[in-house]
């Protein structure tokens, strides 16, 4: 066979192999695998998340409020999440507070002017603070009866806010842009059907009194978003 015709041949023989090689399919690269959400927490609950407790209970985050706190240079930051049940979640850190119960103080009312007035009028966070101030609330705390017992506060201070979610009302609607509008303050209670309870205080447009109890965090079984495969479950 002339030379010529073995190189014609190979020439062609290659060139088949190169388009056969290139009609083949080329093997996609591997997609990448996206992480794993992290699992929801109290602490990063949104509007629309569900938390399921020990009781098999279940509430749904309506509004929450992120709030900070600077006092002496120091920030400190905490949660509240308003429930679709009325109850509101407290986080801070990892100590979980439940506010079970609320009173709506209106201003004008006497109820209202016990905690808000003047010092000098009886206004129980003037004195507080004055006698904080004073390095005297230790041996002269301040406090009000209630439920056979009494309430006794513990801080008060003001902080700003920003909310996401339903849109609030009440108190929670008029949270101003300016932390020194904000008002809160926390009591005890001691003594009678009043005895362990914690409170809180939000001072706005009117006062709103929230009591409950510390939630161990056991007692929340689950923190999930309806939307998400993904649970937090213990």
């Amino acid at each position: 066979m002339p030379v010529e015709w073995l190189v014609a041949a190979l020439v062609l023989g290659v060139g088949a192999w190169l388009w056969t090689r290139r009609q083949r399919p080329s093997r996609a690269p591997a997609a990448a695998t996206a992480p794993p959400p992290a699992p929801a927490t109290p602490a990063t609950l949104e509007p629309g998340d569900v938390l399921t407790f020990w009781d098999q209970r279940a509430a749904i985050v309506g509004t929450s409020f992120d709030c900070a706190e600077e006092l002496h240079g120091r920030v400190t930051r905490w949660r509240w999440l308003l429930l679709d049940d009325g109850q509101v979640l407290q986080v801070v850190g990892d100590a979980l507070t439940l506010f079970e119960r609320s009173e709506l103080l209106r201003q004008g009312t006497a109820a209202f002017r016990s905690f808000a007035a003047a010092a000098d009028d009886g206004g129980l966070l003037q004195l507080f603070e004055a006698r904080v101030r004073a390095g005297a609330v230790a041996s002269e705390p301040v406090h009000w009866p209630a439920d056979g017992g009494e309430y006794e506060l513990r801080s008060s201070g003001t902080f700003q806010a920003t909310w996401r979610g339903a849109p609030p009302s009440g108190v929670w609607a008029d949270v101003s842009s300016d932390a020194t509008q904000n008002v809160y303050f926390t009591f005890e209670g001691r003594g009678g059907a009043v005895d362990g309870v914690l409170g809180l205080g939000v001072w706005t447009s009117h006062v709103l009194l929230l009591c409950g109890r510390p939630l161990p965090p056991a007692d929340v079984l689950g923190c999930y978003r309806p939307d998400d495969a993904s649970r937090s479950t213990r």
